[in-house]
């Protein structure tokens, strides 16, 4: 096991610790819901309340579980795919909400993903994400789990600026 799907498996035991990091969401949350890079469903499972929520995460073993799930919610969506390579079009759905909670980090190309978030959300719908602060901490850690950086304040206004969003 990798060591990022290894922190995953550990995250999914860490009731309260997940509970707080949605906690921090709920409020801005809509009706659809795409939760990109949702893993082993760590925050999935406090979204299933939604109307629609949709898992996009390319690692087949998570595809599989979030899609057991499914079976059980028939309002939950899974797709398997990079964000990168996950093309709109296949869902012409559009989002109220879009989760990308510790998975930004992980994307080299980050200006692209977030255009590419920015097309899929709806008039007036939210981007919502939770990355690792604090570039001067980015250490073999965050190399390990495959991060490419950690961020700042004035890059998240320049990606707003950028996406002509506006930062809350």
């Amino acid at each position: 096991m990798d060591a990022l799907a290894h922190t995953l498996d550990l995250l999914k035991d860490t009731y309260y610790y997940n509970h707080w990091i949605y906690s921090l969401l709920r409020p801005y949350i809509g009706d659809s819901v795409l939760e990109v890079g949702a893993g082993v469903g760590n925050l999935t499972r406090f979204q299933l309340y939604c109307k629609m929520v949709s898992c996009l995460d390319h690692n087949p073993e998570f595809a599989a579980g979030l899609k057991g799930l499914s079976t059980k919610h028939l309002n939950l969506h899974v797709i398997e795919a990079r964000l990168e390579d996950y093309s709109p079009s296949n869902n012409p759905d559009h989002f109220d909400t879009i989760l990308c909670v510790n998975v930004l980090e992980h994307i080299q190309n980050q200006e692209a993903a977030i255009h590419k978030i920015m097309s899929m959300l709806n008039p007036g719908g939210r981007l919502l994400l939770y990355v690792p602060a604090c570039q001067w901490a980015y250490g073999t850690i965050d190399s390990h789990l495959g991060h490419f950086r950690c961020y700042t304040k004035s890059q998240f206004k320049r990606f707003a600026k950028n996406a002509n969003a506006t930062l809350v």
